[in-house]
This record gives C-alpha cells, sequence and structure tokens, in this order.
C-alpha cells in the first residue's frame, strides 16, 4: 500500500456560477486560466496506473511529478494540531452517529 498527497491544480468546477450569480464574474473572468476537470484528475490518474511510481510513498506530486510540499506543511506544531482535531471530529462524528 502506498500514501501520496496530489495537487490538482487550480480546476473550473463543471457547475459554474451564471454572470448574475454572487461568483459568476470571478468565473468568467479567471475559468480560462482554470484546469478542466480531466486536466485536474491526470496527477491522480497517473499515480494509479504508472509502473513508475509503483511503491513510491509519503511524497506530495503536481503535474505527474514529486515536488516538495510547502514550508508550512513540514510544521510540526500544525501537524500535531491537526491530527489532535481530527481525531476530535471523528469522535464526535461517532458519538452523534450511535
Amino acid at each position: 500500500v502506498t500514501a501520496n498527497c496530489v495537487y490538482p491544480g487550480i480546476v473550473c468546477p463543471t457547475f459554474t456560477p451564471t454572470p448574475k450569480e454572487p461568483l459568476g464574474f470571478f468565473f468568467g473572468l479567471f475559468g480560462q486560466f482554470m484546469l478542466t476537470p480531466e486536466q485536474g484528475a491526470q496527477t491522480s490518474i497517473y499515480l494509479a496506473s504508472a509502473a513508475k511510481v509503483e511503491g513510491v510513498t509519503g511524497k506530495y506530486f503536481a503535474n505527474c511529478r514529486a515536488v516538495a510540499s510547502s514550508l508550512l506543511s513540514h510544521n510540526q506544531t500544525l501537524q500535531q494540531y491537526l491530527w489532535t482535531l481530527s481525531e476530535d471530529l471523528v469522535q464526535t462524528a461517532v458519538a452523534v452517529g450511535d
């Protein structure tokens, strides 16, 4: 089993709002610079199917290649906070579902 992180890029959703809706102007202005959903999926497809990355784990991928993640992602205090918050949220969700 391998686990990697993927940055798909800035993907334009298929449900873009009309110009009269609140975000419509934004998508009209910047949508042409965004990736299609198919383009955004390429790195995920690459990781799931390419023999070249078989056995590669613990990496961060963008544009079908391993790249360095942000400096903020290496902050151990934030990592611990996110882990603890995730545990709390899962426990809360389980308690609500009981």
